[in-house]
C-alpha cells in the first residue's frame, strides 16, 4: 500500500485552494462539488473539512487570499525604488489593476459567487478585509503627500477609508457590466465612465490636479474589456 504523503498545514490548505480555484474557472462555483475538489487533490473528505467548514468557507478563504495577493503585490512594487507620494499612489492603483488582469479568469470565477444575492455576509467580510489591508497603505501615502505639499486633506485616515470603501461600493455594478460585456459591448463605455468618476472623486478628495491618477488609462483594463476594445496606455510605475 502506498504511504500517504504528509504535508505542511499551509501547503495542504493552499493545495486545496488552488485545486478549487482551477475547478471554479473550468466549471463554475455552483457546478463544483466538494467531492470534485477532494478528488483533484487526492485527499479524504475528513482532510477537506479539517481545513474548511464548507465550500462557502473555502470561498471565503479564497477571497481573503486574493486580497492578500493583491496588497502583497502593491507592497512589493512600492518597496522598489524611491517615489514621491503621487508616484506611490499611481503604483497603488496600477499594481492592483495589473494583478487583477494577470489573474482575470480566477478572479472572475471567485467574484461571481461573492456577488450572488445570498452572499451579503461574504461581501461585508470582503470590505472589512480590504479596509484592514488597504487603508494603512493608503493613509501612509496620503500623509506623505500632505507633507510634500502634493496632496491637500486634513483627514488622511478618513480619505483612505473612503477611497477603499468607494472602490468596494462600485464593485457590484462593475461586475455586472463586466460579465455582460460580450453580449453588451456598450458596457465598456459605462465601466470606463464609472472608473473616471472614481478617479475624479479621488483626485478631488486629495486636492490633486485632474488627470493625475489616470486609472482609466491602464493598459491592463484591456483584459476585462470586450474583444474589440483596445484600452489605453499602460500606467507609469517608475
Amino acid at each position: 500500500m502506498a504511504k500517504r504523503v504528509s504535508k505542511d498545514h499551509e501547503e495542504r490548505k493552499n493545495e486545496l485552494l488552488d485545486a478549487a480555484q482551477r475547478l471554479f474557472v473550468q466549471r463554475g462555483y455552483d457546478a463544483t462539488p466538494v467531492s470534485a475538489i477532494i478528488e483533484a487533490v487526492g485527499v479524504s473528505k475528513g482532510t477537506f473539512y479539517h481545513y474548511f467548514k464548507s465550500k462557502e468557507d473555502l470561498l471565503d478563504q479564497q477571497v481573503a487570499r486574493i486580497l492578500e495577493n493583491i496588497f502583497g503585490k502593491i507592497d512589493e512594487v512600492l518597496a522598489v525604488g524611491e517615489r514621491d507620494a503621487v508616484g506611490k499612489l499611481r503604483v497603488f492603483f496600477a499594481a492592483s489593476s495589473r494583478w487583477k488582469a494577470a489573474n482575470r479568469d480566477a478572479l472572475m470565477a471567485v467574484v461571481k459567487p461573492v456577488y450572488a444575492e445570498e452572499n451579503f455576509r461574504l461581501r461585508q467580510k470582503l470590505l472589512s478585509r480590504s479596509v484592514e489591508l488597504g487603508v494603512p497603505v493608503l493613509e501612509k501615502i496620503i500623509r506623505q503627500g500632505v507633507a510634500e505639499g502634493s496632496m491637500s486633506t486634513p483627514f488622511p485616515r478618513e480619505a483612505a477609508e473612503m477611497l477603499i470603501s468607494a472602490s468596494y461600493a462600485l464593485g457590484h455594478e462593475n461586475f455586472r457590466l463586466l460579465t455582460g460585456m460580450d453580449e453588451h459591448p456598450e458596457n465598456w463605455e459605462l465601466l470606463l465612465r464609472r472608473l473616471s468618476a472614481y478617479e475624479w472623486s479621488a483626485e478631488t478628495m486629495l486636492g490633486l490636479p485632474k488627470g493625475t491618477l489616470q486609472i482609466t488609462s491602464e493598459g491592463s483594463l484591456k483584459a476585462f474589456g470586450p474583444r474589440h476594445a483596445t484600452g489605453g496606455e499602460t500606467g507609469d510605475e517608475r
